[in-house]
């Protein structure tokens, strides 16, 4: 993937919020037609919004695992399952991402907000 690193806002010093990975995640699996591996997930919520991660979102977490963005993503994705945005792993398969009838929802509403407002003209 196309390298995007600390070219967010100069000075910002925080990691990315949980509940915009979350959003990015709604929006990257609604593109991809409602579903996709994790790996495939994070690949293009880097490719799409990597150029707003932070730098400290880059770090490698303390196990030395995984890096920071990748493991808050994977933190808020069990959170949207709780919320019914995202469907359990008995429903959706081991590794696989999916949204529900929910997220789907959820998905249009975000689409929508973020696309271009047409002109009246």
């Amino acid at each position: 993937m196309t390298e995007h690193r600390g070219t967010r806002q100069p000075g910002s010093a925080s990691a990315t919020p949980q509940s915009t990975l979350g959003h990015w995640l709604i929006i990257v699996l609604g593109e991809a037609g409602g579903s996709a591996t994790k790996p495939q997930a994070l690949a293009r919520i880097e490719y799409k919004f990597g150029y707003l991660l932070s730098p400290v979102d880059w770090h490698t977490q303390p196990s030395g695992k995984e890096i920071k963005w990748h493991n808050n993503t994977a933190w808020e994705r069990n959170k949207l399952v709780k919320s019914g945005i995202l469907a359990p792993v008995d429903e959706s398969g081991r590794g696989v991402w999916r949204l529900t009838r929910r997220g789907t929802e959820e998905y249009r509403r975000l689409a929508r907000a973020l696309s271009p407002k047409k002109s009246r003209h």
